[in-house]
């Protein structure tokens, strides 16, 4: 058990000096902002209008609209895209990937449907007011996805991202677009833009964590004590201390999930032995590694 702690704790040092090793030697692409608007497409842009739901960070987003036909006939869209991590930080040979998906929610007209697509930077920025040039920094690609196809199924499609050069430029951007199509004499028309920017080695204080390094080594060894005190059926209730303060170092050092802890502690809060959790306890310890490369790089 002692050998086990140990580890833990030696592998929170060591991964607190790749983390400081990494941000000092490899360049990366950040995100400085998501903008999202009308896309500019000349002959329609009086009559376009926003979404009625827009959520969007760097996980994906959520778009809801609707187009409506001069017949009256009105069908409801959702469009949604998910990256396989956060998008945040993009490093040069790593792929992004994920889906697109377009539904129809209600309605059913005729000749109408609507899309989403992905662009990159080398495919230019239509933001109404704020268009940015083509360039081939940054490369994404789907197929359209549709709210509904000629076989009257909704669509879900693949993405990807990555950066397409042998170093890392010094910005680039890419695009979620969702557009409506019918008949070119209808007058509602729906045509929407996100625009995920980036700019080389950019930072945000206030989005990308910093981890506290002590925090971490201190969390690994609460983890340990919890550990042993499970495998001596220690009281319950003092092991209910230890994940309390597990659980304010984890989230002092800003990237640790303590949902498990949370739920360990609401369990262990009524039980009358704390040896029936060892072996959970134990499967936790044992993936914190991977957990923390994860989500704390």
């Amino acid at each position: 058990m002692i050998y086990k702690m140990k580890t833990l704790n030696l592998f929170s040092f060591f991964f607190c000096f790749v983390i400081y090793y990494n941000n000092a030697q490899s360049d990366f692409l950040g995100l400085v902002s998501i903008d999202h608007g009308i896309a500019h497409y000349s002959y329609y842009d009086s009559d376009k209008r926003a979404p009625k739901l827009i959520k969007v960070d760097a996980q994906g987003g959520v778009i809801e609209t609707y187009l409506k036909l001069d017949d009256g006939c009105i069908e409801n869209y959702r469009f949604t895209w998910k990256f396989n991590k956060n998008v945040s930080k993009l490093v040069l040979g790593e792929e992004v990937l994920g889906t697109i998906s377009g539904q129809r929610m209600s309605g059913s007209c005729y000749n109408n449907t609507a899309y989403i697509t992905i662009s990159g930077s080398n495919n230019g920025s239509t933001l109404l007011g704020n268009t940015r040039p083509a360039y081939g920094s940054l490369s994404a690609y789907a197929s359209r996805a549709h709210a509904i196809n000629r076989n009257n199924n909704n669509q879900s499609n693949p993405l990807s991202i990555e950066i397409k050069r042998s170093s890392v430029p010094d910005e680039g951007y890419f695009t979620i677009r969702i557009a409506s199509t019918t008949d070119a004499s209808n007058k509602d028309v729906f045509d929407y833009e996100i625009r995920y920017n980036y700019k080389k080695n950019f930072t945000q204080t206030n989005e990308n964590r910093t981890v506290n390094c002590f925090g971490l080594y201190d969390f690994g060894v609460t983890i340990g004590m919890l550990e042993y005190g499970s495998l001596k059926n220690d009281k319950p209730s003092f092991l209910v201390g230890i994940i309390d303060n597990s659980i304010a170092l984890a989230k002092g050092v800003g990237c640790i999930d303590t949902s498990y802890l949370e739920s360990l502690k609401s369990r262990l809060s009524v039980a009358s032995s704390s040896k029936l959790f060892y072996a959970e306890i134990s499967s936790y310890r044992q993936r914190l590694p991977a957990e923390i490369l994860s989500n704390c790089n």
